[in-house]
């Protein structure tokens, strides 16, 4: 904390420094004047601030804003993260989705029935669904998706936890999925399915463009017309939809990386949405700052934390890594480097989702106490401290919360060396083990075990996993426990065991659980309809007031 305040009094003393020399002199009445001139000119801004231009208002469109181009519309071929979600949305569906108050809901299914033994599940699909070429949606699409698209493409993301052994159709709308072991969560994994049309089956579902593959064909209220790689995607109305046909006539997702330019273009009026806002930013819109501009803030089931490395001989022990624990001020950490938007983390679940255990708010295990720290060092035969890396992706928020755990950490005698890469070379850095600390984040939606497979499951060390646990035998029986909780069908039962898991976690943890957020949208105030439900953006209901 001392190094801390030594730098907030450095950088106020540097703004007292700049104050004073803005307010003296000879050039009083000029500044003055320009000074004036920047406060009109913000007040213009603001005033401005959420104004729909006359262009697209007149054309019925909404222009929408994407933190990045995530390389291809091929649902199966490339990561579907955030930027990947948001430019599929428009036009692809799935089996179920998570509603606004992240209830599992069907889609393209109608209903469905576990097998007695729980091998198997049988669905019954919607009726008078069709695909963009004018083709019906059928169960031989769905066998398609699954037992051509997905055994094809294994690595496709988000579905290597859909374990399935075969898939048959009973009749063109009944579907009979059959388990490779006994799973209460099929559904619960496919809200990220991404249904692909049979018919595209003989490669016209493909357009090169600058190497990205265009997947043409979906059921959703939009169709794609045109792909500009790093630029833009367009999209018109579907007016064959099986649901409410969309208000609007089309949409544009253009790729904005600069988060200050993104919001700049909201507050302007040329565009109208935003998934693209820095922390300030969004803390200003939710005070209201900007009238005419609002803020989409769903339930928090973004997961931040920072990891520790058990193929590091010194996180190998479990008393130094709850000294880690209780040498960083989380509290801060979330007050400083996120900005205070969306809620200190308390365990690797997040606190709006299902399964987390309330008492840990009240109760965390780990309170931040140095003296604790320096405690659990010295019994783990590390009183003079030692030095690590923290590997980090190259952005503001990780760059700030690292500076304040390397402060932390100095003050037990941990020297912190922070390493930053860009997103794709970290993802390979902490696939190995030369690393000490790292950043971890993962999205969750309505139940967690698909991110708790990803970030805690023992089996994927080398792939997904980011704590090298698999060595840890408290770590191979939480995965025990979230391979059982993923049999369980009853919600009462699977939360006993999500909460089992937890309390266990803490006896050997491998995190420092930091913050939890939702996934933050800034529009014009003139639009109705917008909503999100954990990492993805819904468009189709959008209109203009």
């Amino acid at each position: 904390m001392r190094k801390r305040n030594r730098i907030l009094s450095l950088l106020l003393g540097m703004a007292m420094v700049f104050s004073l020399t803005a307010c003296g002199g000879g050039k009083q009445t000029d500044e003055a004047g320009t000074a004036q001139e920047n406060e009109a000119e913000d007040t213009q801004v603001q005033s401005d601030a959420g104004k729909v231009s006359d262009e697209t208002k007149d054309t019925n469109q909404v222009r929408v804003i994407s933190p990045s181009d995530n390389g291809s519309l091929n649902i199966y071929t490339n990561t579907i993260g955030k930027p990947g979600k948001i430019m599929v949305e428009p036009f692809v569906q799935t089996l179920w989705q998570y509603n606004k108050d992240m209830e599992l809901e069907g889609v393209l299914c109608e209903d469905f029935t576990y097998d007695e033994d729980g091998m198997g599940i049988t669905l019954k699909l919607r009726q008078g669904v069709k695909w963009h070429n004018g083709d019906d949606f059928t169960s031989a699409d769905v066998v398609y998706t699954l037992g051509t698209m997905l055994a094809e493409n294994p690595a496709a993301p988000n579905y290597n936890f859909i374990d399935y052994a075969d898939v048959t159709a009973a009749d063109d709308y009944t579907v009979h999925v059959g388990l490779s072991r006994q799973m209460g969560l099929f559904e619960h994994r496919c809200s990220d399915l991404y249904m692909y049309c049979k018919s595209f089956e003989e490669g016209t579902n493909t357009t090169g463009t600058d190497g990205g593959e265009l997947l043409e064909c979906g059921t959703g209220s939009y169709i794609v017309t045109e792909y500009e790689k790093d630029d833009h995607v367009s999209y018109k109305r579907n007016d064959d939809y099986w649901q409410d046909v969309a208000k609007l006539d089309g949409l544009t997702i253009r790729f904005i990386g600069e988060a200050a330019t993104a919001f700049l273009e909201v507050q302007t009026g040329e565009a109208q949405i935003s998934l693209n806002i820095s922390a300030s930013d969004q803390s200003d819109v939710l005070n209201g700052k900007y009238e005419n501009l609002s803020i989409s803030n769903g339930a928090n089931m973004s997961h931040y934390a920072i990891g520790m490395n058990q193929y590091n001989p010194y996180f190998e022990s479990p008393e130094v890594r709850e000294a880690i624990n209780h040498a960083i001020n989380r509290e801060e950490v979330f007050a400083v480097a996120f900005e205070g938007v969306g809620t200190v983390a308390y365990t690797p679940v997040c606190v709006d989702v299902f399964g987390f255990d309330e008492q840990y708010k009240d109760n965390y295990p780990f309170p931040y106490d140095p003296e604790k720290a320096k405690e659990l060092l010295a019994q783990a035969g590390y009183a003079d401290g030692f030095s690590c890396s923290f590997a980090i992706e190259n952005n503001t928020i990780q760059k700030t919360m690292a500076e304040l755990v390397l402060g932390y950490l100095s003050e037990v005698g941990i020297t912190v060396t922070i390493d930053m890469y860009e997103a794709a070379a970290l993802t390979e850095v902490l696939k190995g083990a030369d690393w000490g600390l790292c950043q971890a984040m993962c999205n969750m939606n309505g139940d967690p075990s698909s991110a708790l497979n990803y970030q805690c499951n023992v089996k994927n060390v080398g792939t997904s996993d980011k704590f090298n646990n698999d060595r840890d035998a408290i770590a191979q029986e939480c995965t025990r426990l979230l391979e059982e909780a993923e049999t369980i069908s009853n919600p009462e039962e699977r939360e006993k065991v999500y909460f089992e898991f937890q309390k266990l976690y803490f006896e050997s943890p491998w995190e420092i659980p930091v913050c939890d957020q939702s996934i933050y949208a800034v529009y014009s105030s003139s639009l109705d309809g917008y909503w999100g439900a954990g990492v993805q953006p819904h468009f189709g209901n959008l209109s203009y007031k």
